[in-house]
């Protein structure tokens, strides 16, 4: 009795540690393109934030602030597992804000991601689309890796960019996105998106090679930024 009963114990770890093996396997397949990533990131929502910016986009939205990410020839790849675990030893982090780029283009990679990185640390999630909410629910119906991405965001900011409705304020690009509470983890911080007297403020990042202005910025600085692109060919941006 007692030697079937060991027998059975080995064969359950063994099932175990296949599985787990399959697991670790199937994460290390997933990769994601990438524009950009940034750490301690303070101005695309609230506390110190772990960015992303995909690369890859169909809306092309004249005047976009970000047209260098819109090419899927572009960008490079990086494992989802290489990915949380940079995202996991970044201390300090509230949460992690996705932007690009379309993030919904790689919903199935980044679900993956987030689903590797919450398992570990509760941390919260901020998407900006260029697809409205409702689209997003129908798409849902035929790409199910939509809706398991929908279900690990906290809040979503969706609509494309209209350059005629930028009114300049705010962590969103033009008045027709919308913040939508996807959990209630962010409800006290929707002015920084929807509050007239909310500012908007930038980080540059800057190496040899080229400079990197993450945040929604100010239509004045955006025009300094435009300048700085065509003295020095190096720039990017990285708001959405």
């Amino acid at each position: 009795m007692r030697d079937r009963e060991g027998r059975e114990d080995q064969r359950n770890q063994k099932d175990q540690r296949n599985q787990k093996d399959q697991n670790n396997k199937k994460n290390q397949e997933v990769r994601i393109l990438l524009a950009a990533v940034r750490d301690h990131c303070r101005v695309l929502g609230p506390g110190e934030r772990f960015c992303i910016w995909v690369q890859g986009c169909p809306f092309s939205c004249p005047g976009c602030i970000a047209p260098s990410m819109h090419n899927l020839d572009g960008g490079y790849l990086m494992s989802a597992d290489q990915l949380a675990e940079q995202i996991l030893s970044t201390e300090g982090t509230e949460g992690i804000t996705i932007s690009g780029g379309e993030p919904f283009l790689q919903a199935g990679e980044l679900a993956a991601l987030l689903r590797q990185v919450k398992e570990k640390k509760n941390l919260g999630v901020i998407v900006y689309t260029g697809f409205y909410y409702e689209r997003l629910l129908e798409l849902s119906q035929i790409h199910p890796e939509i809706g398991q991405f929908l279900e690990l965001i906290d809040l979503l900011i969706d609509g494309p960019y209209e350059e005629a409705h930028n009114f300049d304020y705010g962590m969103k690009g033009s008045e027709n996105q919308r913040t939508i509470l996807l959990t209630d983890r962010y409800q006290d911080d929707l002015y920084l998106y929807n509050d007239p007297e909310s500012g908007r403020k930038n980080e540059l990042y800057q190496s040899d090679s080229q400079s990197f202005l993450a945040g929604v910025p100010s239509k004045k600085m955006e025009l300094q930024w435009k300048r700085m692109i065509r003295e020095n060919g190096k720039a990017e941006k990285g708001e959405k």
